[in-house]
């Protein structure tokens, strides 16, 4: 700054009034918006296990589950007659290894028919696990806990094991 005008070659000087507030923190605004994208630290696209028909949806978008949970089950009605048969036939070949192993300690059966029994038995049980994995292979499951994204599917819609059911 230079003198004012009318007081140059003067030699006074001319004193200027400053105002002085303290230094105050505040918040001058309590929203702040910003342009970007998040991302889940873990994700997955769950499909079914199998083909089938949609029976029943056991949860809804945004509902936290956790790892295990059932998202959805296919119709099954097969799959349970198979188990339920299985069973039986697990039951009449273990009443059927029993029965030859008491004939054995007799020595009224041959070695051949109780390891056929036995076979049977063993069979059986095979037949079991297999008609259960089937019945398993009905739901679709949340393999980690997360939260559930928007489903795609409803009730009674035919999916097949390429048909994106939700994320997680």
């Amino acid at each position: 700054g230079g003198a004012p005008a009318g007081a140059a070659g003067q030699g006074g000087s001319r004193a200027v009034s400053v105002i002085v507030d303290p230094v105050v923190m505040e918040t001058i605004g309590d929203e702040l918006r910003s342009l970007g994208s998040a991302s889940a630290a873990r994700a997955i696209t769950i499909f079914p296990p199998a083909s089938g028909m949609v029976d029943e949806i056991l949860v809804q978008p945004g509902t936290e589950v956790a790892e295990g949970a059932i998202i959805l089950t296919l119709e099954n009605a097969d799959q349970e007659i198979a188990v339920e048969r299985a069973r039986l036939a697990l039951d009449a070949a273990n009443a059927a290894v029993e029965r030859a192993e008491r004939l054995a300690t007799s020595q009224n059966i041959t070695e051949v028919a109780l390891a056929d029994a036995r076979n049977a038995a063993a069979r059986a049980a095979i037949d079991l696990r297999s008609a259960e994995v089937a019945l398993s292979r009905r739901q679709a499951t949340a393999p980690f806990a997360g939260v559930v994204g928007l489903i795609d599917v409803t009730v009674g819609d035919i999916v097949s094991t390429s048909t994106e059911i939700t994320t997680l």
